[in-house]
């Protein structure tokens, strides 16, 4: 079985839970808007729209995740 994957534009509301998702990987915050992708209705990975980082959950498979938000952030 699968999980849905929704990927979206990160708002302003989105933000505390980012900073979450941030210190889950060890990194630092992305500023400004971001592509986000959730599972379960639980950000798992982010990439910033200029593509230069990503942060994501260490505990959920998100390689292919991340690989997604890479392509719709390319499109």
């Amino acid at each position: 079985m699968t999980t849905p994957l929704t990927i979206r534009r990160s708002t302003e509301s989105d933000a505390p839970v980012l900073r979450l998702l941030a210190e889950l990987d060890s990194a630092p915050p992305i500023a400004g808007p971001v592509l986000m992708a959730e599972q379960n209705d639980r950000p798992v990975a982010a990439i910033s729209l200029d593509g230069r980082r990503e942060i994501a959950d260490p505990f959920v498979r998100t390689r292919e995740v991340v690989a997604l938000l890479r392509a719709a952030r390319a499109a």
